[in-house]
């Protein structure tokens, strides 16, 4: 049994300009980090399931994490709110079987959005 969902494709070329070569477009989001969605960002959950995967392979804006070394910030403007995926990418130099991770999800206030542009490198803009 798999311990872990698939939840499609991300672009590539939207940031390897700026990480190197993935072993994969792939994005997984296992049982532990549904669980901690489900535990830490309950109120988010419902809209994890239903636009985590448009998220992903169609993003308004992804950013580079400041914090954390190779993740990144996918996020789009669904329902009048700004959804944040953060994916753990996995490298060619990692080896083979990882996989692109969600580490966790959540909405973000449009304060807290303009913070992150301003600490974050900007990889992907729509606009």
């Amino acid at each position: 049994m798999s311990e872990y969902i698939s939840l499609g494709e991300l672009n590539p070329k939207l940031i390897e300009g700026e990480f190197g070569e993935l072993e994969t477009s792939e994005v997984i989001v296992t049982f532990e980090r549904i669980e901690h969605i489900l535990t830490h960002h309950i109120e988010d959950a419902e809209l994890f399931e239903a636009f985590a995967a448009d998220i992903i392979s169609d993003p308004d804006l992804i950013l580079k994490d400041f914090k954390n070394d190779l993740t990144a910030f996918y996020i789009k403007r669904i329902k009048g709110s700004n959804m944040n995926v953060i994916i753990r990418l996995s490298m060619k130099t990692d080896g083979e079987n990882l996989k692109n991770s969600v580490m966790t999800f959540y909405r973000l206030r449009e304060k807290n959005l303009e913070k992150l542009k301003i600490h974050c490198k900007t990889l992907y803009n729509r606009e």
